[in-house]
């Protein structure tokens, strides 16, 4: 899988100290986009399941996993070699963001979707839209859904809650802001 950056401990994406996996490459475009510098399919690293486990477990304690892009379902194969492994190996705490909607997954990648579905605690799907940015919850725009496929208890506050952004300082020579704008 094409990796940008992992980062941990992240906390404005998610319940509780996350690792955040951000993907590279992105075929979307969406006007206002967060993250434009994720598009280029060739930027950032690959990363095989195996390595990406190891750097999750390099961090402690996790409790939870957020993957992002970039777009995740433009590497489908890759992007569930990977939740399989950290499913069964670290937590099925797992929130994915994709621009995609879950019907257009199904339409293109069906078997895939189903297993990562299975697999994962949160989808929040669908493409962002600037005007629609209402300032609520863990997702960029109104239209976008947050789909609890477990503990729907845990995650009711995405939807609703106040938004937060982290600063995270790399050895003085960049600093990286995350969370939802």
């Amino acid at each position: 899988m094409r990796i940008k950056r992992i980062c941990y401990p992240v906390t404005a994406l998610g319940p509780g100290k996350r690792v955040g996996i951000w993907t590279v490459g992105c075929r979307r475009q969406c006007p206002g986009c967060m993250s434009p510098e994720l598009r280029d399919p060739d930027s950032g690293r690959e990363m095989t399941p195996e390595q990406i486990l190891r750097a999750v477990q390099n961090c402690e304690p996790v409790e939870g996993i957020t993957i992002s892009g970039g777009e995740p379902f433009d590497q489908p194969q890759a992007l569930l070699e990977t939740v399989r492994l950290l499913s069964a190996e670290v937590t099925n705490d797992i929130i994915i963001y994709t621009g995609y909607t879950m019907e257009a997954l199904q339409a293109e990648i069906p078997t895939v979707l189903q297993e990562i579905l299975g697999r994962i605690a949160v989808l929040v799907d669908g493409e962002y839209v600037e005007k629609l940015n209402d300032g609520k919850g863990l997702r960029g725009s109104s239209n976008q859904r947050i789909h609890v496929f477990r503990d729907p208890e845990k995650y009711a506050y995405m939807e609703h809650c106040e938004r937060t952004l982290q600063i995270f300082e790399y050895k003085e020579t960049f600093s990286l802001m995350i969370g939802i704008l």
